[in-house]
């Protein structure tokens, strides 16, 4: 009886694993030459790890674990079955393991989603990979949003994502489109991670606004890293400005780039310029909200895109910092709007002064 096997928490399950910790630092190299190697010699013996776990779980349930070795005596049979969890336990953590998406990206969309339902009684329609609804409808609940959600399968061929995104397209007749940490096709077609790194099992949603472009729906892209869409024409700054700009640089372009530190606190900053336009400070979303929503999206199964792990954080930073930076928003937002009705005041003012 293996009692190490049923560790199911989130790191606890990381750390212990014989595998994981050195593959995510082999994955997570900026420099792919010297860590590939090494990578590979890791990934084929966690695939057997895996299929063995499979294969013990079945023998296991369909023998009722009657063939496990376990010490004589009347605890026999308890220790038999409990060898029979044990194996369950160990192919469901290995399942746990597998993330859906980074709590980049989740978060942004629901508080953007949320504030366009709000302020200007918009209907948002998500789009998003398959293996990423659950965190994106963890974080539309905890921001109180109802929204559609359409999906694309991941691994998908570009010309089959454009045909699905044009009929959807034509479908939904959008009046805007918003990119928020999507991947965008490299210079060779590709997808690719900042590591520099292919993603090839990433759903091809870039190619919905290549559409949006030819049809002349307005378009805006968050990105953080070079690599999403929206980057498209400034593809030789990001060559210049990371270490492997010129092979993640994305190609796809949108009319208008918000460029952000971490891509949710770019959605931030849309967020407080409706509000601005608006004259709604009070929509922008709570700190209540912010945090929930990171919470529920880890819960779902995302991780933070510097960690690798399912904690309520977005690109290494924690909750505190998304707190504090919608503070400064919401201060900027209400100083703006007193300015603009001092400024507007002022001319009345005088007027009535000369009268």
């Amino acid at each position: 009886l293996d009692l190490r096997t049923p560790i199911v928490s989130d790191q606890g399950l990381r750390r212990s694993h014989p595998f994981l910790v050195a593959e995510i630092a082999d994955a997570h190299d900026i420099n792919p030459a010297d860590s590939v190697e090494d990578f590979d010699a890791l990934i084929w013996p966690h695939l057997g790890r895996i299929l063995g776990a499979a294969a013990r779980a079945l023998f296991m349930g369909l023998t009722g674990s009657l063939g496990a070795t376990v010490p004589t005596g009347t605890a026999r049979r308890h220790r038999q079955r409990t060898s029979r969890y044990c194996a369950a336990f160990t192919l469901a953590g290995e399942a746990s393991l597998l993330p859906k998406g980074e709590t980049d990206g989740p978060i942004g969309a629901a508080s953007l989603a949320r504030m366009l339902k709000l302020a200007l009684n918009a209907r948002p329609v998500l789009l998003t990979p398959t293996d990423c609804v659950d965190p994106l409808a963890a974080a539309l609940q905890a921001y109180g949003v109802e929204a559609d959600i359409l999906t694309m399968a991941g691994g998908n061929d570009p010309t089959e994502a454009r045909n699905q995104a044009a009929r959807w397209i034509d479908a939904l007749q959008p009046g805007a489109m918003v990119a928020i940490e999507l991947k965008g096709a490299a210079p060779d077609g590709n997808l690719y991670y900042m590591t520099g790194r292919e993603c090839v099992f990433d759903a091809r949603l870039d190619q919905a606004f290549l559409v949006a472009g030819e049809r002349g729906i307005p378009t805006v892209g968050v990105g953080d890293g070079g690599n999403e869409v929206g980057f498209g024409p400034y593809l030789s700054a990001v060559a210049k400005a990371h270490p492997n700009g010129a092979v993640i640089g994305s190609t796809v372009a949108t009319d208008t780039l918000v460029v952000a530190a971490v891509s949710n606190w770019g959605c931030c900053g849309l967020e407080a310029m409706i509000a601005f336009l608006t004259g709604r400070p009070e929509l922008m979303h709570s700190n209540a909200e912010a945090i929930a929503g990171l919470e529920s999206c880890a819960a779902a199964g995302s991780v933070d895109g510097i960690y690798l792990i399912p904690a309520p954080m977005e690109a290494g930073q924690p909750a505190a910092i998304h707190i504090a930076l919608m503070a400064l928003m919401r201060h900027v937002v209400q100083n703006g709007l007193q300015t603009v009705k001092y400024a507007l005041d002022v001319p009345k003012q005088t007027e009535a002064g000369r009268r």
